[in-house]
């Protein structure tokens, strides 16, 4: 008998919670039958035409999903939340069974807002630059007496006088409270403004928010994979004057830069935007880079020329432009002759033009001391022959004397 009275107040029990269910799904049911028999959504929800509706946004940014440079186009993933009341969907919540809220997803009006996020790339300082990039929320389909925009958080806003319109400005106008760093780009600032423009095209005012984001490129994958790169590939440059002249690699290595250097700038025009507004920094370096790397080339190529063409006197020409002519102008006087110039070159630096001096005289005192010792040569061997012919003439006329002596004993 206990069981029976148990399983009676556990039946009477479910029908009971089934009931209120049904009642408040027939409440439900019927709220929305009352709220949208005769709604339209493409209706401004004011009582008055006359009325503005007022529409609060809040931007919430949840990650940064890429920067096209060449496209000048900027990716985010966030959550756009914006309120308004419509007066068409209010109710008495004692008439329908206490429900105080239901969802109804894409039955509604809603405020026709385009998102428009270019961002105008300024590559001046690639690959250390920042960005300003606007995401602008506007109609064009009501106007500020039909639309008006404002920021969710009211607290946050300072007000702005610009002209006879009143504006204002919102320092942290995005909410990054769940925002997911960027691997490539720092977020440093999210500023939110309200603007008032007339168009062309229209005659009313237009009202639109817009959120800018200011960031900033960060440093270290470009400054290890770019920037260290190109300056060790210039820094070899230097090295080719290094090399003895009669070394053969000396082209090889100049020609080896030089690729290099074409590879950089190649890849360095597929990342940035073609502009023809302002060319980057590094764009700048490189290609000051390859000048010098072509002059060293051809000075390579006029040292190799020189120092294979042989032993002949420095040219007139060579000696005036540059001992006498440049040698003013650097501040590089002529030195009295050095025999020990080679040792102590060993040991001391000198100047280049001072260098070319002293070998240039160094190999004048060579070549007068080679004259004179084959003029030396030419004395000898002329004195050593003329001594030898003496003595055979001598020889002959004491064989002829002896020779009569002896014939005249004989008689």
């Amino acid at each position: 008998m206990i069981m029976f009275q148990q399983m009676l107040h556990i039946c009477l029990l479910i029908a009971a919670i089934c009931y209120a269910l049904a009642s408040s799904n027939s409440e439900v049911n019927r709220l929305f039958e009352d709220l949208f028999e005769n709604y339209n959504k493409l209706a401004r929800p004011v009582r008055n035409p006359l009325e503005a509706i007022s529409i609060h946004f809040k931007f919430k940014l949840l990650q940064l999903l890429d920067v096209r440079e060449r496209d000048q186009v900027i990716m985010t993933n966030g959550w756009l939340i914006h309120n308004w009341i419509d007066y068409r969907l209010t109710w008495n919540p004692l008439e329908y069974g206490n429900a105080t809220m239901i969802h109804i997803p894409g039955e509604v009006w809603e405020p026709p807002v385009i998102y428009n996020s270019l961002c105008k790339m300024d590559i001046e300082w690639f690959p250390y630059d920042e960005q300003y990039c606007d995401m602008k929320l506007g109609s064009w389909t009501y106007g500020r007496f039909e639309l008006d925009m404002a920021h969710l958080e009211t607290d946050q806003v300072e007000s702005l006088s610009v002209g006879n319109e009143t504006s204002w400005r919102v320092e942290k106008g995005i909410d990054i409270s769940e925002y997911v760093e960027n691997v490539e780009w720092d977020l440093l600032s999210v500023v939110g403004t309200r603007n008032v423009k007339r168009y062309p095209c229209c005659d009313f005012p237009v009202v639109d928010i817009t959120y800018s984001l200011n960031i900033r490129r960060k440093k270290l994958f470009y400054t290890i994979n770019l920037m260290i790169p190109c300056i060790g590939i210039a820094t070899l440059t230097s090295f080719v004057f290094y090399l003895p002249s009669e070394s053969h690699n000396k082209i090889q290595l100049c020609i080896s830069v030089l690729v290099s250097l074409t590879i950089f700038i190649l890849l360095l025009v597929e990342i940035i935007p073609p502009t023809s507004l302002v060319t980057p920094l590094i764009g700048k370096y490189l290609l000051f880079t390859m000048i010098l790397v072509n002059l060293s080339t051809a000075l390579s190529v006029i040292v190799q020329n020189v120092h294979y063409r042989g032993d002949q006197p420095m040219a007139k020409w060579v000696r005036s432009i540059f001992i006498h002519f440049l040698g003013k102008y650097v501040l590089i006087f002529r030195r009295p002759g050095n025999p020990k110039f080679h040792r102590q070159a060993r040991y001391k630096r000198i100047p280049t033009l001072n260098a070319l001096r002293l070998l240039d005289d160094h190999f004048k005192k060579d070549l007068s001391l080679k004259e004179s010792k084959i003029s030396a040569n030419k004395k000898l061997c002329r004195s050593f022959t003329d001594g030898i012919y003496n003595d055979i003439m001598n020889n002959n006329h004491w064989w002829y004397i002896t020779s009569n002596n002896i014939s005249s004993q004989s008689v």
